[in-house]
């Protein structure tokens, strides 16, 4: 299944075009047809070992004719958000730093990876109690470098992608008998042409997250209904008023010392602990926290 593979590839595509942008606003106007970006050799598939992240991997050519060198180049791509309570960031890629010598081509080997559970809770978390129609990737692109002896040339770019101009989400949560919610219900209803539309497979997405010594479990589930464009998530720990609640499960076991293992689109398990587990679940729970909370 090639999940968000088609997005990933526009992403690189912006990026480059980016880049080219932004060499020539901080160089000089002298430097203007100075650099050419070849990312075609760039690709995105779903992890061989876990299935449950993008590996976005390959080369990223740049073709300089500049008279002097570009040097401590460093390229970093994150999802962001313009909300106040959102303020962590997701890494995309990150490149560098390098050196660009003065007319010569440079190969630049690239290897990021974007967890869809991960991604999929970043979303829900900026796109929710929006006033205005249309789901939105946000994206900053951190660009630094020093050229002609000119130190700390810092830019950031802010852009975006468009995953829908007029589609809308909307959201419900399903409370237990002490308050806390354990289930919750994202729906999307937009365009066939819609890019998110477009990316979101028709067969079903499940991750289930587990972690050793815990009973409960939390579900992410994907569906789309191909004929409607309507998109459903469903993040919960059960079916029933005695289910724990998401947060309150999440929490627990960020807090312990369990393993976590994750069933995604593979038969057998995937396990993580300590530093492992904390980059991967407690990603995951940020985001869900703000948008589980943003909901209630």
């Amino acid at each position: 299944m090639k999940v968000f593979t088609s997005l990933m590839k526009t992403l690189i595509t912006i990026v480059s075009l980016a880049l080219t942008v932004m060499l020539v606003m901080t160089a000089a106007p002298l430097v203007t047809g100075g650099i050419s970006i070849d990312s075609d050799g760039i690709e995105a598939e779903l992890d061989g070992n876990t299935e449950f992240s993008i590996i976005v991997s390959g080369d990223l050519i740049i073709d300089s004719k500049l008279p002097k060198d570009i040097e401590d180049l460093e390229i970093s791509i994150y999802m962001v958000s313009d909300k106040p309570d959102i303020t962590e960031r997701l890494t995309v890629v990150e490149i560098g730093p390098m050196t660009i010598k003065s007319n010569t081509q440079k190969t630049i080997s690239i290897n990021g990876s974007v967890q869809i559970p991960s991604a999929v809770s970043f979303l829900l978390a900026d796109n929710n109690n929006k006033e205005d129609s249309g789901i939105f990737l946000p994206l900053l692109i951190d660009f630094r470098t020093e050229y002609a002896g000119l130190i700390g040339l810092d830019l950031d770019a802010r852009i975006n992608v468009p995953l829908s101009e007029t589609g809308k989400l909307e959201s419900d949560v399903t409370k237990n008998s002490d308050g806390a919610i354990y289930k919750a219900q994202a729906t999307f209803i937009g365009a066939a042409d819609d890019l998110l539309t477009t990316l979101v497979p028709d067969e079903p997405m499940d991750v289930t997250i587990k972690a050793e010594g815990f009973t409960d479990e939390i579900c992410i589930n994907i569906e789309k209904n191909s004929i409607t464009n309507e998109i459903q998530v469903y993040i919960k720990t059960g079916d029933t008023v005695d289910s724990v609640g998401i947060i309150e499960l999440a929490r627990d076991i960020i807090e312990s010392d369990a393993t976590i293992s994750i069933d995604a689109l593979m038969d057998e398990s995937i396990a993580y602990s300590g530093e492992v587990k904390s980059e991967i679940f407690e990603e995951i729970a940020y985001y869900l926290s703000i948008y589980i909370g943003g909901i209630e």
